[in-house]
């Protein structure tokens, strides 16, 4: 499943602006000072080296001022760029702004680090969250950007949302996918549960991706692939991530909400036997209690057991719901 693409050497700045995807164009003010600092470097230029000088510059000055915003990111503002949505054990939210904000707000630049005991959920958008284990630390640039220091964190994006996470090692670039990175002094390891990520190392650039329930565990030793290993969507890798989110509510939800939670938690497809199956099962406000429940097997057919509907035999990457036999 894994791909090595191409050698970066000769094509770092195409590589970079294809992992940072598309941009905002760069601030005004951004772009005067990079013009700036280019004439300032042409008029120190003796007379005869000026106009060769000028026209290359000239022809670089917009992409070089692309690069630089990309690199050094937009400036730090307070508009918010994530949400932490669930803490248990100990954190620490250090924000980069002086200005005051919620408890749970994420503000650009801002580093979070968690305790042994910690762990994290934070929303970036609509459809894209982060999941960080115990003893990580990382930085959040954007909500489509975070540099991670040391740790491990889990990355959940179920729609066009991408995000692209920084490291010492490398850059990792996702594309509506389920994912792992983890970072520990000169090891980091990329799992792929879902979906497709592209790995930007060293001098190379690879791909991966995971289909019909099975992905790849990549290791990495410094810059250097070391192992690659298969890892299956339901593998008990994935535990961890359990901790780090809150449990389902089920007052007032449909069976279809609480199918596509689980399924999506527990690393399985969703499937219904029929049409009228999945529409019976999207009927509004059918479950009813306050508990809270898991997403494993054995919670999923505790729930079914109230409703008309149960599991039909599947793969173990598989749900497969129908109506209870009579």
């Amino acid at each position: 499943m894994t791909q090595h693409k191409e050698d970066l050497a000769d094509k770092d700045i195409q590589q970079l602006m294809a992992l940072a995807g598309r941009r905002d164009d760069p601030p005004e003010e951004m772009e005067a000072r990079v013009r700036a600092a280019v004439m300032q470097s042409f008029d120190q230029l003796p007379p005869a080296n000026r106009i060769p000088r000028l026209l290359a510059r000239a022809a670089s000055v917009a992409a070089f001022v692309t690069i630089a915003y990309l690199l050094l990111g937009a400036p730090s503002g307070t508009e918010p760029v994530g949400e932490i949505q669930f803490s248990v054990g100990t954190f620490t939210l250090q924000q980069s702004a002086d200005e005051e904000a919620a408890a749970t707000t994420v503000l650009p630049g801002a580093t979070l680090q968690t305790a042994s005991d910690g762990r994290l959920q934070i929303g970036l958008g609509e459809h894209l969250q982060l999941r960080a284990d115990g003893e990580t630390r990382l930085t959040l640039v954007s909500s489509s950007k975070l540099y991670l220091h040391q740790g491990r964190i889990y990355v959940d994006s179920s729609n066009d949302e991408q995000l692209l996470v920084e490291t010492q090692h490398g850059a990792i670039t996702d594309v509506g996918t389920q994912f792992e990175i983890s970072v520990h002094d000169e090891q980091m390891t990329v799992a792929i549960r879902e979906g497709a990520v592209d790995i930007a190392i060293g001098n190379r650039l690879l791909s991966t991706r995971a289909s019909d329930g099975s992905g790849e565990l990549l290791r990495f030793q410094g810059t250097e692939l070391d192992e690659i290993t298969a890892i299956t969507s339901t593998d008990p890798h994935w535990q961890w991530i359990h901790g780090a989110r809150p449990e389902f509510e089920l007052a007032d939800r449909s069976v279809a909400e609480f199918l596509e939670w689980a399924a999506r938690e527990s690393g399985r497809k969703l499937r219904y036997e029929s049409n009228l199956v999945r529409q019976q099962a999207e009927m509004p406000r059918a479950l009813r209690g306050e508990a809270a429940v898991d997403s494993d097997l054995a919670s999923i057919e505790q729930v079914l057991r109230v409703t008309r509907f149960d599991l039909a035999p599947a793969r173990q990457h598989e749900l497969i719901v129908r109506f209870r036999p009579m």
